[in-house]
């Protein structure tokens, strides 16, 4: 992959953190520009992925697409816990898993 890419997905990923915080903060939650902060977001999250997408070749799409959904995940898994103080039950823990397995059996 090249740089572009990788500093795409990078950026990609500094988005979703900021798409899950904004998700999880109840002062922002219930500010006047909550949505509009996450609709621009969720279109600056969109623009990175059609750059990562026209530009990678044809047999690494499905990796960077994989990596992208490990990112989705992880940032809407790990921002609520390390920020907001929130525990896991054994049910979300298979919830967690289910969504892993269900994503690596799409992609392959």
């Amino acid at each position: 992959m090249t740089y572009a890419i990788i500093l795409s997905l990078m950026a990609g990923l500094l988005v979703t953190f900021a798409q899950a915080y904004i998700s999880y903060d109840k002062g922002i939650q219930t500010s006047s520009y909550y949505y509009p902060v996450g609709l621009s977001l969720n279109v600056i999250g969109g623009i990175f992925w059609y750059f990562i997408a026209k530009n990678t070749p044809e047999k690494t799409t499905l990796f960077a697409s994989l990596i992208w959904d490990i990112f989705l995940v992880m940032s809407f898994m790990l921002v609520p816990i390390l920020l907001f103080g929130v525990t896991i039950t054994k049910y979300q823990m298979i919830g967690i898993g289910l969504i892993v397995i269900g994503i690596l059996f799409l992609k392959f």
